[in-house]
């Protein structure tokens, strides 16, 4: 039993040897304009993700905001994500995340929640080792309304910019 103890504690000590979690997260605007009616939304996203190696890499967002659209709401949510890095040029990074948002809505009391799944496509610029800018879209979405159980496909406007710190 201890031997099997300290081969764990070995290969978990080996793996955060050589881990490469990255902190940061974004800050985002939408401005989506309906029959003359704009709406604006704002949003912060602090993020934790692990790369695996140059292509591929896992993390999350915790995403809080608000919108002005129904009388406003805020927002809060929750965003796994799958990257792949798909091209480097020179220190420039282009990726594309599958994510897979819930976020619930909440209004006078009231909330409604909602799940999706989006490709947002990226660039990351590497500013020095450990720091990089991050510039992401939302290209296309399909969702999930809870309160009205409506399905929905959208090609969003949204775009945001943030800061990613490498370990």
């Amino acid at each position: 039993m201890k031997k099997l103890l300290l081969f764990v504690v070995i290969a978990f000590v080996s793996f955060c040897a050589n881990a490469q979690f990255y902190l940061g997260g974004t800050a985002g605007i939408s401005v989506n304009t309906v029959d003359r009616y704009a709406t604006t939304s704002a949003v912060i996203c602090p993020e934790l993700g692990y790369k695996f190696n140059q292509i591929w890499a896992v993390g999350a967002s915790i995403d809080a905001g608000y919108s002005n659209e129904r009388g406003g709401y805020g927002i809060i949510g929750f965003a796994p994500y799958a990257r792949a890095i798909f091209a480097h040029v020179q220190s420039v990074s282009f990726f594309a995340d599958a994510a897979l948002p819930y976020y619930t809505l909440i209004s006078d009391g009231d909330s409604e929640s909602m799940f999706s799944i989006g490709l947002r496509p990226g660039f990351l610029v590497n500013l020095n080792d450990s720091l990089q800018l991050q510039a992401r879209a939302t290209f296309v979405s399909i969702g999930l309304s809870g309160n009205n159980t409506s399905i929905g496909l959208a090609i969003a406007n949204e775009f945001s910019l943030g800061v990613i710190y490498n370990f």
